[in-house]
């Protein structure tokens, strides 16, 4: 298993994310690309920074270190509308964020 945190910094515009492996000890940061792999939309400034449960990334087709989808490409793959149940608790998935796409926020209130 794969320890996450991400987050997205509105002054620098950057998204950031920090991962921690089993067999590591400390976090290695990695600079995100951020762009969603289907249609290559950047999710940070499509304020779709997330993150969901593994096994819906993996019904979705991806895997841990897969890069990203935006929340209408990983429905399409899906064939489902996302639901609050499909979310981690964590802090990036946080409604109220200021960064946050009106279509992200109904995903994670509904």
């Amino acid at each position: 298993m794969i320890n996450r945190a991400s987050g997205y910094d509105p002054e620098t515009g950057i998204c950031w994310q920090f991962e921690l492996w089993p067999d590591v000890k400390w976090p290695k940061p990695w600079r995100e690309t951020s762009h969603c792999v289907d249609c290559r939309e950047d999710t940070c400034l499509l304020g779709e920074w997330y993150m969901i449960n593994d096994n819906v990334w993996k019904d979705a087709g991806m895997n841990a270190i897969g890069g990203c989808l935006c929340i209408g490409c990983l429905e399409e793959r899906l064939g489902r509308r996302l639901t609050p149940a499909d979310f981690i608790d964590c802090k990036i998935n946080d409604p109220n964020l200021a960064n946050t796409s009106s279509r992200l926020r109904a995903r994670l209130s509904h």
